[in-house]
């Protein structure tokens, strides 16, 4: 067992609700921008669930817009829920992520980045001299990644091995499943994890640190 529960539970959450929302992320030019969102106001807003990961979901499906999530260490396992009275979405997500403690979010390339207050050499934030994918399904993001030598060096260095979570997608799904093609220079991980949400019918990335130590890493793209 090479992760906890809690891990395991923090994972398969990601995957299992956006894997069933329709594509939540605002194309350029198309429908109103991420700052617009987030200033709507949304009047009483109430939802209870297990998992911050699904609170989110559940936000950027109703409003539209993609979001990438950082997880250092375990969340915990507990019934998870979100109430106001009046505000706006950002009023929402604050207060989805006001309950774990030692995390902030904050917006990044029209993604709603959510991660850890304090981070020190995030993998997230190596920068790829170039980084090219073509017609590559969500669940081979993670594999891809993985291979590009800054990203190896980096897992090397911190003594950390890839072990995403693998989707298992209902018969005759697979042809369905989104193909992304990106090639940029020059970018951090994170920037490129969010210029892939970004993109038509996709919702969000996950990356998570996990196991004793953190030794393990886990991504998710959908």
């Amino acid at each position: 067992m090479f992760a906890s529960r809690k891990v395991r539970l923090s994972l398969a959450a990601v995957f299992v609700i956006v894997s069933l929302l329709p594509g939540t992320a605002v194309e350029a030019g198309h429908g109103p921008s991420l700052p617009q969102i987030l200033a709507q106001n949304v009047g009483s807003y109430e939802d209870g669930v297990s998992q911050l990961p699904l609170l989110l979901a559940h936000l950027s499906e109703r409003y539209g817009f993609p979001f990438g999530l950082e997880i250092d260490g375990e969340l915990a396992d507990k019934h998870t829920s979100v109430e106001i009275s009046r505000g706006t979405v950002a009023d929402v997500l604050t207060a989805i992520v006001n309950q774990m403690p030692g995390y902030e979010w904050a917006t990044a390339d029209g993604v709603v980045n959510v991660r850890p207050q304090r981070s020190t050499d995030s993998v997230l934030d190596v920068e790829i001299a170039h980084f090219r994918i073509r017609r590559v399904t969500p669940d081979g993001v993670a594999q891809a990644i993985a291979s590009v030598p800054e990203i190896s060096a980096w897992l090397q260095r911190n003594g950390v091995v890839e072990r995403h979570f693998v989707p298992v997608y209902p018969l005759g799904d697979m042809k369905h499943l989104p193909r992304i093609s990106l090639e940029v220079r020059g970018r951090t991980l994170r920037e490129i994890l969010n210029a892939i949400v970004a993109k038509p019918r996709l919702k969000c990335w996950s990356v998570t640190r996990y196991g004793d130590g953190g030794k393990y890493l886990g991504i998710v793209v959908e």
